[in-house]
This record gives C-alpha cells, sequence and structure tokens, in this order.
C-alpha cells in the first residue's frame, strides 16, 4: 500500500517563486489605467496574458 493513485506533493521549490513577474505587474497596470481611460478592455490586451499562461503552465 506504498503506492498511491493521487500525485505526490512537489518537494522541489517552484518556478512561481524563484522569477520575479514585475512584467506581469507592469503590464496590468497598464491596461488598467486603458481600461478606465476608454471603458473597455481590447483583444489585443488579453491575448498575449492568455499565451503567456501557457507558456508557464506547460513549462
Amino acid at each position: 500500500m506504498g503506492e498511491s493513485d493521487t500525485f505526490p506533493i512537489p518537494t522541489h521549490s517552484s518556478i512561481y517563486y524563484q522569477q520575479p513577474m514585475t512584467w506581469l505587474l507592469f503590464y496590468l497596470l497598464a491596461v488598467s489605467l486603458y481600461d478606465l481611460r476608454t471603458h473597455r478592455i481590447p483583444n489585443w490586451c488579453t491575448y498575449p496574458l492568455i499565451v503567456a499562461g501557457m507558456i508557464v503552465h506547460f513549462r
């Protein structure tokens, strides 16, 4: 009964703590200011974040 069907808890440090995502903070700040000014969020603002999320997830 030593084997388990669930995924093991990772013991190594995660990539989220190794690299600060300051670029994400600045990007979200810029898009937030754009949204406050124009009252809309265009697709060109959301597509790069979708791609970046996929890259970080599958890395």
